[in-house]
């Protein structure tokens, strides 16, 4: 029976190429796949459903059509026949290929699912692809079956089934170097796929300091520090001038210094061969502290002078004595201060009997509030306050003592 179908199928083909039909062919017929999810993780299974829509006016009498997958990204878990057809060929044996073939002698004429199956995601970013292979419209009873095009013959539908990603933390998987970027990777916590990205530049290792060019007696000099990794220079830096060397024996004085007039010495540097001069300070007069002669005493106030003779040179050499300032004694009050004026107060110089006097700030008065301010009165006044007061007191004891009597009683 599948063969004859097979042949009638054929011959159908041919006639549809050669011979005008029985019926006016229309093209609103079409096959489509669907899925049930398009995002999805690794380990779920998603729903396939390929579904026959008819020509309107001939229907569907026949359809072959392969579905397509990689069977590294899915795995098939089921697959069934939905009877739209009642001559049905699936074949599942081979992965990644489904083989469908159904016919029906009597057009189908309603649009329904043909072929349902499920698929375990093994790998996110897979493709389903269905391809239509050939197809027939009209009853296929031999004598009026047409190959008239439906609307996606000859082309594939495609399901593509992606990862709603959850990425977890980047990790360095290519350490970053002073001269190369390295690489970072994340990876999805349910599918496993993963995000590279570069990283920046690793900072240089600085080196040792290497002088590049050496300082002389006179000249200072150069020295470098560079990334021991790369070899990039990172900073450079003066060495300061060595300086002649030359020995203290090694002087000979050309000119001795005079007590006001300065010399002059010359030598020969050990290092670098140059004759290097050098000048000799003055040696200032040689006076003995106790042959000064003071020609005018010093005061507290005014500078004096004193004079001598060199023993080196016989020079007469003057000297200026500072001023011996004032020896002043204790201070005396010379006037107390009181709450409405400032006082004084005054010290004497010893020695020149100079005075200096100097302010004292007037008093500061505190009130006591907590303390009742009673005016002061004249001596029979107060008396006769203090006797009233008295008095007062007097019979309030005997008030009290009077009361204390009458409640005993």
């Amino acid at each position: 029976m599948k063969k004859t179908l097979s042949i009638l199928l054929a011959l159908a083909l041919v006639l549809s190429m050669g011979v005008m039909t029985v019926f006016a062919a229309t093209t609103d017929g079409k096959v489509v796949l669907t899925a049930d999810k398009s995002a999805a993780k690794v380990g779920d299974v998603i729903t396939f459903t390929v579904t026959a829509t008819p020509d309107s006016t001939l229907g569907l009498g026949a359809l072959d059509f392969k579905v397509q997958y990689d069977p590294a990204k899915f795995e098939l878990v089921s697959a069934s026949n939905a009877s739209y057809f009642d001559s049905v060929s699936f074949n599942t044996a081979v992965a990644g290929n489904l083989q469908y073939s159904g016919t029906l002698e009597g057009a189908v004429t309603t649009t329904g699912p043909v072929v349902t199956f499920q698929l375990k995601v093994l790998e996110t970013n897979g493709v389903v692809d269905l391809v239509v292979t050939s197809y027939a419209l009209g009853d296929f009873d031999g004598t009026d079956a047409t190959a008239s095009a439906i609307a996606n013959a000859g082309t594939s539908t495609a399901v593509t089934v992606a990862c709603d990603h959850a990425y977890g933390e980047w990790v360095v998987t290519t350490p970053a170097t002073c001269t190369a970027a390295g690489e970072e990777t994340r990876t999805c916590t349910a599918c496993g796929a993963t995000e590279t990205r570069p990283t920046e530049l690793a900072a240089h290792t600085p080196g040792d300091w290497e002088v590049v060019t050496p300082a002389t007696c006179t000249e200072a000099g150069l020295e470098v520090q560079k990334c021991t990794v790369c070899g990039t220079e990172l900073d450079s830096r003066a060495i300061t001038a060595l300086g002649h060397e030359i020995a203290d024996d090694a002087w000979t004085v050309e000119t001795p210094a005079t007590c006001t007039e300065p010399g002059l010495k010359k030598a020969v540097c050990a290092v670098c061969g140059v004759e290097v001069e050098e000048v000799i300070a003055p040696l200032g007069h040689d006076v003995a502290d106790d042959a000064w002669t003071v020609e005018t005493p010093a005061t507290c106030t005014e500078p004096g002078l004193k004079k001598a003779v060199c023993a080196t040179c016989g020079d007469e050499v003057e000297e200026v004595i500072a001023p011996l300032g004032h020896s002043f004694g204790e201070w005396k009050v010379v006037k107390e201060p009181t709450a409405t004026a400032e006082g004084s107060k005054e010290r004497v110089c010893s020695v020149c009997g100079e005075k200096e006097v100097v302010a004292i700030d007037k008093l500061t008065v505190t009130t006591d509030t907590s303390v009742p301010n009673i005016p002061k009165t004249s001596g029979t006044v107060a008396g006769g306050i203090a006797s009233l007061a008295m008095l007062s007191m007097a019979a309030g004891v005997a008030a009290v003592t009077m009361k204390k009597k009458h409640e005993d009683d």
